[in-house]
C-alpha cells in the first residue's frame, strides 16, 4: 500500500513538472551591470532562488542584501549561476527579461577510446616531421618554459617524475563533499604527461595546472566545467603578461552556452586546445568542440588517417596523434600507461602551443593561425550525409567546409634553438643524464600495471 501511495506521488510529482534537477542559468550583462557588486574581484553578484521567487530577478540593494541566494560567475560578458529548479519553475525564470537562456546542468566525459599494453610512444616522433617516424623528437629549448597550462580533468599525479616540480593542485570543482584534488582515475594525469611531461610530453618546461572537474569515474557536470574555467580565467586576467593554455580533453552533447563561456574567455586572451570527441562523427554536434576560435584536435593512426573513433568536419581545427599512445599513469610516481583517444591528441597540440608561446606573446586568433599554417597536408574521405550537415549547421551557425584535405600538427624544426633528441636511446640528450636510468625504471613499472 505504501509503495502504491509512493508512486502516485512520483507521478503527480512528473505531471506537474515538480521534479527538480540541476540547471545554469545565464544572465543577461544588463542585468549584473545593475547589481550590487559582493565580491569586485570575482565579479560575483547575489540573485533570488527562482523556486521561491519565480516572476523577476530582483535588482534592488535592499533584496540582494537580505536574500541568501547562489553565487554568480563571470567570465568577460557572460555570467551565470548553478540551482536545482523544478521545471515548471526553470520555464518561468526563462521567460524573464534578466535570463538569457536556462539549460539544464548536463553531464560531460573525458574523451578515451582504447586501453592496451604498455609501449613506446610514437607521437613525439611523429609532430616534428612531415611524414613517418625516425625516431627523433626535435624540439627548442625554451621548451614552453614560462608558459601556463591548465588541465581541466580528473586531476594530476603531481608527484611523478616526469613533471619534475612543475605541476600543481588548483582546486578541484568535482560535485560532491570529497574535494580531493588527486588524480584517481588516471586521465588527467596521461594528459599532463603527453602535453609537458619531460621525457613523454612535448612542452618538456611548461607549468602544469592541475584543475580537477571530473570525478574517479571520469564523469562531471558542465558546471563543474564551467566553474574551472572561471577560477583559471580570472588568474590569468590577474597577471598581465601571463600565457595561458587550457587544455579540455572532454565532450558532451552541442551546450551553446559552455561554447559562449569559452569564447568569452578566449577574447580574454586565453588559448584553448579542446579533444574533437570520440564518436566518429560531425564533431560540431558536441561542445566544447564546437566552440569558435579554438584549436580542436582530432586523432590520427599511426599512417596519417583519421581514426575510426575520431570526430571530424568542420569544427576540426588540426589533427594529431591519438592511437596507442604512451603517458604517465595516476598509481605510482614512475608508471606509464597506455591509451588512444582525441584525449591524447588534443595534449599533444596544447604543448605545441606552448612551445610558441615561450617564444612569442602570440593573440589566440594569431596561434591557431601559427599552428594551422605550418601544419601537414593529408587525405580524408570522411563526411556526413548532406542532410546532417545542414541540422549541423541550423543547429551550430558553423559553415560546413570541404573536410577532404586536412591539417596534421607539425612542429617546425626551423625554429631557433632546437634541441635533436633520439627517441629510443638518447633520452639523455634532451632531458637530463639520468633520463636513461629513468626510462629503464619506466619500463620496470610498466610490467606490474
Amino acid at each position: 500500500m505504501l509503495l502504491n501511495i509512493i508512486i502516485i506521488m512520483l507521478l503527480i510529482e512528473v505531471a506537474v513538472g515538480k521534479l527538480i534537477n540541476p540547471y545554469i542559468v545565464f544572465i543577461n550583462s544588463s542585468t549584473v551591470a545593475n547589481s550590487p557588486p559582493i565580491s569586485t574581484s570575482i565579479q560575483n553578484y547575489t540573485t533570488t532562488r527562482a523556486v521561491n521567487k519565480l516572476s523577476k530577478i530582483k535588482s534592488s540593494s535592499n533584496a540582494y542584501n537580505n536574500i541568501s541566494s547562489p553565487e554568480i560567475y563571470s567570465i568577460g560578458n557572460f555570467h551565470w549561476y548553478v540551482d536545482t529548479l523544478n521545471d515548471a519553475d526553470a520555464h518561468v525564470l526563462a521567460q524573464s527579461g534578466h535570463v538569457s537562456q536556462i539549460h539544464k546542468d548536463d553531464p560531460i566525459f573525458y574523451m578515451t577510446e582504447l586501453v592496451q599494453t604498455n609501449v613506446p610512444s610514437w607521437g613525439l616522433d611523429r609532430i616534428d616531421q612531415r611524414k613517418g617516424e625516425n625516431g627523433e623528437f626535435h624540439f627548442p629549448s625554451s621548451a614552453g618554459e614560462g608558459v601556463d597550462v591548465y588541465l581541466i580533468d580528473t586531476g594530476v599525479n603531481i608527484d611523478h617524475i616526469d613533471f619534475g616540480g612543475r605541476a600543481v593542485h588548483g582546486p578541484a570543482f568535482t560535485s560532491g563533499p570529497n574535494q580531493d584534488p588527486a588524480d584517481y582515475n588516471g586521465h588527467g594525469s596521461f594528459v599532463a604527461g603527453v602535453c609537458c611531461g619531460k621525457v613523454h610530453g612535448v612542452a618538456k618546461k611548461a607549468n602544469i595546472i592541475s584543475l580537477k572537474a571530473l570525478d574517479q569515474g571520469g564523469s562531471g557536470r558542465l558546471s563543474n566545467i564551467l566553474l574551472a574555467l572561471h577560477w583559471a580565467v580570472k588568474r590569468h586576467v590577474a597577471n598581465p603578461g601571463a600565457k595561458s593554455i587550457i587544455n579540455l580533453s572532454l565532450a558532451a552533447e552541442f551546450h551553446l552556452p559552455t561554447n559562449q563561456a569559452i569564447e568569452q574567455a578566449i577574447e580574454l586572451g586565453v588559448h584553448f586546445s579542446i579533444a574533437a570527441g570520440n564518436q566518429g562523427k560531425e564533431a560540431c554536434r558536441y561542445s566544447p568542440a564546437s566552440a569558435k576560435n579554438a584549436l580542436v584536435v582530432g586523432a590520427i593512426d599511426k599512417d596519417d588517417s583519421i581514426a575510426l573513433y575520431s570526430n571530424f568536419g568542420s569544427c576540426v581545427s588540426i589533427y594529431a596523434p591519438g592511437t596507442a599512445i604512451t603517458s604517465v599513469w595516476y598509481n605510482h610516481k614512475t608508471a606509464v600507461h597506455m591509451l588512444s583517444g582525441t584525449s591524447m591528441a588534443a595534449p599533444h597540440v596544447a604543448g605545441v602551443m606552448a612551445i610558441l608561446l615561450s617564444q612569442k606573446n602570440y593573440t589566440p586568433v594569431e596561434l591557431i593561425e601559427k599552428v594551422r599554417e605550418s601544419a601537414t597536408l593529408a587525405i580524408s574521405s570522411r563526411t556526413e550525409s548532406n542532410d546532417i550537415v545542414d541540422e549541423i549547421s541550423n543547429l551550430t551557425g558553423v559553415e560546413y567546409k570541404d573536410s577532404s584535405i586536412i591539417k596534421v600538427l607539425y612542429l617546425d624544426s626551423s625554429l631557433d634553438s632546437f634541441i635533436r633528441t633520439d627517441i629510443v636511446s638518447s633520452i639523455a640528450d634532451k632531458i637530463h643524464l639520468q633520463s636513461l636510468v629513468f626510462l629503464t625504471v619506466l619500463v620496470m613499472f610498466s610490467l606490474d600495471l
